[in-house]
């Protein structure tokens, strides 16, 4: 159906105050905007279904290596398959260079035809249950010229959506709290540290140091509306922690033992690919760090004005360990985050990582929080 962007509304109310025009399909009311963003999804979703039976070729790892689906969004007459050997294109008609090497989420800058954009990619990643042995699979790697307001308020609401659900979830199955006597682990952690924390597990400090806040809180949020399920699936750790949540195996085990009727998956690895799952089971990690701290330091940090500071604590117990935070924090409660008192100097970037996107995200920390 063709469409067409929406009137002034004098022009609107003078079209439908005639009763003997006839409303014709080609007549609705579009939002421009909105209707890139439908066609965009749209060619997305044709991108990946033709890269479905598509062999890469090699069973080289990395984006070096991959199959990329390319797409002009000024001309839209079709989406073209271009091979990258050793992050150069050897497809004929097309100059494209890798420029970030990220995996599934490489970095590629189209030279020729200029205006062109990458809707997907088919890459090598280790198979997730044996490392010796690799997986095709597709993914949409985050570039600027996907980026959209609409997909950094789908990516929020995404990740927003999918707290509801774990919090809905651990209500269902009677997960008590650790660190609060007859309550529910879901009413423990406020939903925007969470938020926070999940966010920051995808941004180092020199990227947001370099880029600034903004860029780079809506690179993750773009990256998950674009992938939703499937978001940093293959994304691990030199440390080992793996996924959306970036546990680490010993973590999640310990975890998943201590809360037995959050009923978190037995596996390790399809625990964190299982975005809900990885939800619940960080709910629970962090309702387990607030166990440490005693009962009157705990009342006070969750006053609702005290949020932000609350999280510090956190971040630097999801970072460090639990017992690393709260010796820090028994120093000296107002510089306790500060070089001398006891937190690596890793963990004092992340905390400050985190103040950093918790201010960008919730402007105005006295509000009530969500949950």
């Amino acid at each position: 159906m063709m469409t067409r962007p929406c009137a002034t509304l004098a022009a609107l109310f003078f079209f439908v105050s005639l009763p003997t025009t006839p409303l014709r399909a080609q007549d609705v009311c579009v939002d421009p905007a909105e209707d890139a963003h439908a066609r965009l999804l749209e060619r997305i979703a044709e991108a990946k279904d033709r890269l479905k039976d598509e062999p890469i070729g090699t069973t080289r790892l990395g984006g070096q290596y991959a199959v990329l689906a390319l797409w002009d969004p000024a001309a839209d007459d079709g989406i073209d398959l271009v091979r990258v050997r050793g992050g150069i294109s050897r497809t004929a008609g097309f100059e494209v260079t890798l420029i970030r090497r990220n995996g599934v989420n490489s970095e590629y800058r189209i030279l020729e035809p200029a205006g062109w954009v990458v809707l997907a990619i088919k890459t090598n990643v280790h198979h997730p249950w044996n490392r010796r042995r690799t997986l095709p699979v597709i993914y949409v790697p985050y570039s600027t010229g996907l980026h959209s307001p609409q997909l950094v308020r789908d990516g929020r609401a995404y990740l927003l959506d999918l707290l509801d659900s774990a919090a809905d979830r651990l209500d269902e199955l009677r997960v008590l709290s650790a660190s609060q006597e007859d309550t529910a682990v879901s009413a423990v952690p406020s939903v925007r540290v969470l938020l926070t924390i999940l966010l920051i597990e995808h941004i180092t400090p020199s990227e947001l140091e370099r880029q600034g806040v903004a860029a780079v809180v809506e690179r993750v949020l773009v990256t998950l509306a674009l992938n939703r399920g499937d978001t940093y699936g293959y994304a691990m750790s030199y440390a080992g922690a793996r996924g959306l949540a970036q546990f680490i195996p010993g973590t999640y085990r310990s975890i998943r033992r201590r809360y037995p009727r959050a009923r978190l998956r037995r596996d390790f690895t399809s625990g964190m690919m299982d975005h809900g799952n990885a939800v619940m089971a960080q709910y629970c990690l962090v309702d387990w760090i607030l166990r440490m701290l005693p009962d009157e330091t705990l009342e006070e940090l969750m006053r609702a004005d005290r949020e932000e500071d609350l999280g510090a604590f956190i971040a630097a117990a999801y970072n460090a360990g639990e017992v690393a935070a709260y010796r820090a924090l028994a120093r000296d409660p107002e510089r306790w985050t500060e070089e001398g008192y006891g937190l690596p100097r890793e963990t004092r970037r992340y905390v400050r990582t985190f103040r950093t996107v918790y201010r960008h995200l919730f402007p105005g920390s006295e509000r009530n929080p969500d949950r």
